[in-house]
């Protein structure tokens, strides 16, 4: 099944446009920084489930200095974002691969 991606730029940061840009590669790394709640990452995560939607060969690997902190920051919102915003099922629409360092 085919889901139509649609951007609603009201919806995105205005600083974090360029990440949705079809022709725009993202560098080997990355930095951004703003204060707490300026929507870092909210934005990366939206744009990077955007571009693994728009292009079936884009993979991520999301990773955090800290592993126990990955649930809550990324996880939990990134889930949201899969399930509500791009209204995407786990198991049809998308695989999670999930490794945890106990």
């Amino acid at each position: 099944m085919s889901k139509t991606i649609v951007l609603n730029k009201d919806q995105v940061n205005e600083k974090f446009l360029h990440l949705y840009k079809s022709k725009y590669i993202p560098p080997k790394y990355s930095i951004y920084f703003g204060g707490s709640g300026s929507g870092k990452s909210f934005s990366v995560l939206d744009a990077m489930v955007y571009k693994c939607m728009k292009y079936s060969t884009f993979d991520i690997a999301i990773l955090r200095k800290t592993a126990s902190t990955l649930t809550n920051t990324v996880l939990l919102p990134l889930e949201g974002i899969i399930t509500k915003r791009y209204k995407l099922d786990k198991g049809v629409d998308y695989e999670y691969n999930k490794t945890e360092k106990r």
